[in-house]
């Protein structure tokens, strides 16, 4: 149910409501002006109707003014055109003269305008009653119509069942007074927006009536997207989830897609630590094939050939890292360039229906993601802080000094081993270190406060032609790790502008992100393994000077933090969409789009790390990666939409031209002497290539689909698609690709109308082929490598890392 739109109905003044009189009567033009927002006399457009239905008339007005119309089906398939125009004339004027060339009447409800079939009878004035013909005698009988939480209903109907040209509207108390035949038992009481009421008044004079919300009337009209298309969720016979910006903006994550987790049912999500800018796990109703990221024997990196298609905004968008696979970032994270606050929705496309038209990049599922957009009205500054902190919840129990020594010893003996002090076996923790320690090592090393702040400030505002919005963000992320200063800082900042022309034909919206992400992270080790595996009696970390502890051959667990990594990802996406709209019903489109992703990476490995006695110089090493990643793409397609007399017929066709390429190098130095060179690579001793790759992809393809609507009750969606994709071999380079999806809304029956039990029903059912190119590039060619081993006689040489496969698909 639209709750916001209950709420609105409730709240509505007495004023107002008692001004929606008789609409259900017949009347065939009232208007109520609203407590808020703007009146239909009030406002002024300019528009011209050449031979439109009602319906998109209506539309022509809504993209002109801040009001949204609500109409039944029987206005929606109502074959009545108008041919009108108006100049500089109030809504109100507008709508009365469609009022007066058709059968549709009009209400206003605040923003909302009703419109429905005007009926046949004759409207009495407020609250004075129609009689019946004929003799017999009249009485009178009076009562009020309040809702379910007692506030009174100003403007309901009451009416004589069987003589429905008797009735009256209540006044703005929500009383009422109405003379009734004798014979006269039953009244019917009906309100916009509640369930109608029949009330038994035989031997009564008085009657208070409570209606109850039409949770059908009121039912929240969600739009879906594909990417391709939009519809109705109900009228959709695909599996599409949608979450809006309301609730994905409230999580207090990195990546957005984060704040799906346990909102939509089939889709996985899990983030693989607890470190800031860690990557994320994403699968859609499991996985599908057993390339899984993992690394062969002779070192290559498969792709992750289970991640989802994703887009944003109409572009793809690769959800697979771009970092080196030699550094510690090896996943990452990409979809962290982008902020929840700067998403209006995330929609996910699980069936055949949905993702058939994506053809061989679908079968693991798509996500859409669209970013908000500019809203017409005043220029409003919207600021926005938040700032939160996190500790560990919850610590685990673990055995005390004397409990871990005894089973320490205990252990030892069961090995048969001695013991004795001079046992060469290393037993630092049972006869070197201090046994009155007793050190929660879990409070030490993961005891600290993560810290995380979120900033953002958002401009929007434009005419009822052009729209803007500008929003830029900031948000950093920390750890609970006592001694890690490791941090993920994000900058951001989103553009939109929208245009459409005063003719209503020409549209066109330029969208751009860009995101600056830096992750600072200190050493590879997990502490929280460490916080629960190193022995309680453990010498002191550090030592008086507050240098690292390096006595009893402690193997200290803070060297770790004296490794360094840091990664910067730049990002930029940006897309347009024009449409221009040929005659009603007929339109042609072309989304294009442009994102470049680079990647800026280092590690050190000082010496710093290692303990005095056994560091020596030309041990620390620096590791430097760049990588880059273009993605172009081109969609035109044209879009017919028509009413017939059996039913609406939607027609798509299309193509799609897409590129990619993809540009990595990374570079080691070694031999450093001094931890004071060792951020130069240029100061390196040796330096060596230990990755480079370079890889294109393009992709074509062509689709259509075919939708059809009876009576909003049968749907049948066709949807086939012929693709081409550089990753397959030559003899399987082009594929194709299909689905038909049904759906039955049987709540739509008449069998089931006003059964006051199912307010919905509907079953659906797709089936369809979908594909997976998620293979990586060139993997169908001949592939030479140098051998990891050590090189043959002085000799680098080439071996075969994978046969040419022509039927690689």
């Amino acid at each position: 149910m639209n709750y916001n739109l209950r709420k609105l109905i409730m709240r509505l003044s007495k004023r107002a409501m008692y001004a929606l009189t008789l609409f259900y009567l017949g009347q065939p033009l009232l208007f109520a002006e609203g407590t808020f927002g703007q009146s239909i006399h009030e406002v002024k457009i300019s528009v011209r109707f050449e031979n439109v239905t009602v319906p998109e008339a209506l539309r022509q007005i809504e993209k002109q003014t801040s009001f949204k119309f609500a109409y039944s089906k029987d206005v929606k398939f109502l074959k009545d055109r108008i041919s009108q125009n108006h100049e500089n004339r109030t809504v109100a004027a507008v709508l009365t003269s469609i009022s007066n060339s058709t059968r549709v009447g009009f209400t206003q409800v605040n923003g909302t305008i009703a419109a429905k079939l005007k009926k046949p009878t004759t409207t009495p004035d407020s609250n004075v009653n129609r009689e019946s013909s004929g003799s017999g005698q009249n009485r009178t009988i009076s009562g009020k119509v309040a809702d379910e939480n007692g506030e009174p209903l100003a403007g309901a109907t009451i009416q004589v069942k069987g003589r429905l040209q008797v009735g009256t509207v209540t006044d703005i108390e929500g009383n009422f007074v109405l003379r009734i035949p004798d014979d006269a038992t039953i009244l019917i009481v009906t309100y916009v927006g509640f369930l109608s009421q029949e009330i038994d008044v035989a031997s009564r004079s008085a009657v208070d009536v409570t209606l109850q919300p039409d949770l059908k009337a009121l039912e929240e009209v969600q739009v879906v997207s594909t990417g391709y298309y939009e519809v109705e969720q109900r009228l959709n016979p695909g599996n599409v989830a949608k979450i809006d910006a309301e609730i994905i903006e409230r999580q207090p994550v990195v990546n957005p897609l984060e704040a799906l987790q346990g909102q939509v049912p089939g889709v996985f999500i899990q983030q693989s630590s607890g470190t800031p800018g860690a990557p994320v796990t994403i699968n859609i109703r499991g996985v599908n094939s057993i390339n899984n990221g993992q690394r062969l024997n002779d070192g290559t990196i498969l792709p992750n050939a289970n991640l989802p298609f994703i887009v944003v905004d109409g572009v793809p968008y690769t959800a697979s890292s771009l970092n080196s696979n030699e550094l510690q970032f090896i996943n990452g994270n990409p979809l962290a360039a982008f902020r929840p606050q700067d998403i209006e929705s995330i929609q996910v496309l699980k069936d055949a229906d949905a993702t058939a038209i994506y053809g061989s990049r679908g079968s693991n599922g798509v996500i859409l993601i669209t970013t908000k957009k500019g809203q017409k009205g005043k220029t409003s500054v919207t600021v926005n802080y938040s700032r939160g902190v996190g500790r560990v919840a919850n610590d685990l129990n673990l055995l005390s000094t004397s409990d871990y020594l005894n089973m320490r010893r205990e252990a030892i003996a069961n090995d048969g081993l001695s013991l004795n002090e001079g046992d060469s076996i290393n037993l630092s923790d049972v006869f070197l270190w201090d046994d009155s320690r007793d050190i929660n090592w879990q409070e030490e090393l993961i005891g600290g406060t993560a810290e995380q702040t979120n900033a953002s400030i958002n401009i929007s505002g434009g005419s009822k032609q052009t729209q803007f919005l500008f929003r830029g963000s900031y948000f950093d992320q920390t750890n609970v790790y006592s001694f890690d200063n490791s941090v993920f800082e994000s900058f951001s900042g989103l553009f939109n502008l929208s245009h459409t022309s005063s003719n209503d034909k020409f549209s066109i919206n330029l969208s751009t992100n860009y995101t600056v992400n830096n992750n600072q992270q200190n050493g590879g080790l997990n502490f929280m393994e460490t916080a629960l595996t190193l022995a309680p009696n453990a010498p002191p970390l550090f030592d008086e000077e507050g240098n690292l502890n390096w006595e009893n051959n402690f193997d200290n667990p803070m060297a770790s933090l004296e490794l360094e990594a840091e990664n910067t990802t730049m990002t930029l996406v940006t897309n347009s969409l024009l449409r221009y709209q040929i005659i009603p019903g007929l339109n042609i489109e072309s989304t294009i789009g442009y994102t470049n992703s680079s990647v800026s990476e280092s590690s050190i490995n000082p010496l710093s790390r290692l303990a005095p006695d056994i560091r020596q110089a030309g041990q620390g090493t620096l590791r430097v990666a760049e990588s880059s990643n273009e993605t172009w793409i081109v969609e035109p397609r044209v879009k017919f939409d028509r009413e017939f007399d059996f039913g609406v017929v939607t027609f798509q066709v299309g193509a799609t031209f897409q590129g990619s390429d993809f540009n990595g190098l990374t570079t080691v130095g070694t031999g450093f002497t001094s931890d004071l060179l060792i951020r130069d690579i240029a100061q390196a001793p040796e330096t060596r290539i230990a990755e480079n790759r370079f890889s294109e992809y393009r992709y074509n393809a062509v689709y259509a689909r075919l939708n059809y609507n009876y009576d909003d009750r049968y749907i049948v969606n066709l949807t086939g698609r012929r693709d081409g994709s550089s990753r397959f071999g030559p003899d399987r380079q082009f594929g194709n690709f299909g689905a038909v999806g049904v759906a039955w809304i049987f709540s739509e029956e008449s069998f089931l109308q006003d059964n006051g039990v199912l307010t919905f029903g509907k079953l659906r059912g797709s089936y369809g082929i979908t594909g997976n190119d998620q293979i990586g590039d060139y993997g169908y060619l001949d592939t030479y490598g140098a051998p990891i081993s050590e090189a043959y006689n002085q000799e680098v040489s080439l071996v075969v890392i994978r046969a040419a496969n022509p039927d690689f698909s």
